[in-house]
């Protein structure tokens, strides 16, 4: 998850499949505005990246990543 687009590649409006917002810490939503999908040096990926203006840090997801890239 991040906030900030411009540095993916193939940013896409969210799609049905994903959730419309983020659940935080304090239980407010924030809204999720694009997706995207990026390569990764060294041949891995990031996949389904979950686009938030309003989020303030990038997370990654371990066990998402291993599975996308079969770790």
């Amino acid at each position: 998850m991040t906030s900030n687009s411009s540095t993916l590649s193939h940013v896409l409006p969210p799609c049905y499949s994903f959730p419309s917002s983020i659940v935080v810490g304090d239980s407010s939503l924030l809204p999720i505005t694009a997706t995207s999908a990026t390569p990764h040096p060294c041949h891995l990926s990031l996949n389904n990246i979950l686009i938030s203006p309003k989020f303030m840090k990038n997370l990654i997801s371990v066990c998402k990543f291993t599975s996308d890239n079969n770790l």
